[in-house]
């Protein structure tokens, strides 16, 4: 049974889309920019994940990583892609990241997900880790809110 690839995507507030994946490559990249593995971002209470979107600019350095290749093709510079970067973007961003991070980690049976399944599989994921990483997300983001 072959298996569709599942690709979290968000919109910056300039319009245009991207999507964030996650490869070996990019590890230490983000060893570097925030001091801990990524294997180490999903802990239980989900410290790891509100330390990394406490901070804006580190977190938005993270994603441009993932998209780099991609914004350089379509002429974005990093000062560009940074700001576009709004409140409703900072939050759309943060979930993708997880669910890339999901993806690459392989939590939960992300690689069986199908594309209508990434939404319960996030859900599972969040409730076991006792909604920790949501209350990360909204305590990171409720001060960008538009």
């Amino acid at each position: 049974m072959s298996v569709g690839r599942i690709i979290p995507a968000f919109t910056d507030a300039d319009g245009r889309q991207w999507q964030p994946v996650i490869t070996v490559g990019f590890l230490r990249q983000f060893r570097n920019l925030v001091n801990f593995d990524l294997k180490d971002l999903l802990d239980e209470k989900a410290a790891r994940v509100q330390e990394l979107f406490a901070d804006q600019e580190k977190f938005v350095a993270c994603v441009w990583c993932l998209v780099e290749r991609a914004a350089r093709k379509a002429g974005v510079t990093p000062e560009q892609f940074g700001m576009a970067f709004d409140g409703t973007t900072l939050e759309t961003a943060g979930q993708a990241f997880l669910e890339a991070v999901l993806l690459f980690t392989q939590k939960k049976g992300v690689a069986e997900a199908t594309s209508g399944g990434l939404r319960s599989v996030w859900e599972e994921q969040a409730a076991a880790l006792g909604g920790a990483v949501e209350r990360a997300l909204d305590k990171a983001f409720s001060s960008t809110a538009d």
